[in-house]
């Protein structure tokens, strides 16, 4: 994560795909979790 300091243009993608990337692991914890209940 170091490099993307001197990318100061593309901190709202990076926000956009972490943020996807969140919601795709909650939603699969929640489904793993769900199976096991």
């Amino acid at each position: 994560m170091i490099f993307n300091i001197h990318k100061r243009g593309f901190t709202l993608v990076e926000t956009l795909v972490g943020t996807a990337v969140f919601v795709l692991v909650s939603l699969s914890a929640y489904k793993a979790f769900g199976v096991l209940m």
